[in-house]
């Protein structure tokens, strides 16, 4: 289990960095702190890194949750996507919402955490 847990670690902290580098394209007082697609692209890379690292953590014990993140990053991935593709509006209220909705099937990682914190104890 050990070596799970540092395997989750490491996707847990991709997928970290990747929300960190979409929320840089929000923009803020006018002006986003980074390019929506510099924040598109950082996000999609970190979750590429995630994803290529998902079996080191996969294991009976959370084969559940291991199931739902990979799915999560599946979706994630397609929203970053289908956001980079199409012509979402770079203004607050018109990237808020559609950058919750790629980030909210993530949250699936935090309930992943939760669960191997509690295997460990």
């Amino acid at each position: 289990m050990d070596e799970a847990v540092r395997g989750f670690d490491h996707v847990s902290a991709c997928v970290d960095r990747a929300r960190d580098h979409l929320l840089l394209g929000i923009p803020v007082q006018r002006r986003a702190r980074l390019p929506l697609a510099e924040a598109l692209a950082g996000f999609e890379g970190e979750l590429a890194e995630a994803a290529s690292a998902m079996e080191r953590w996969h294991v009976e014990a959370t084969e559940a949750e291991w199931t739902e993140c990979d799915e999560a990053l599946r979706t994630a991935c397609g929203g970053a996507e289908r956001l980079r593709l199409g012509q979402a509006g770079e203004a607050y209220e018109e990237l808020v919402p559609v950058i919750e909705a790629i980030l909210e099937p993530l949250e699936a990682f935090d309930r992943a955490a939760a669960r191997i914190a509690a295997l460990t104890r």
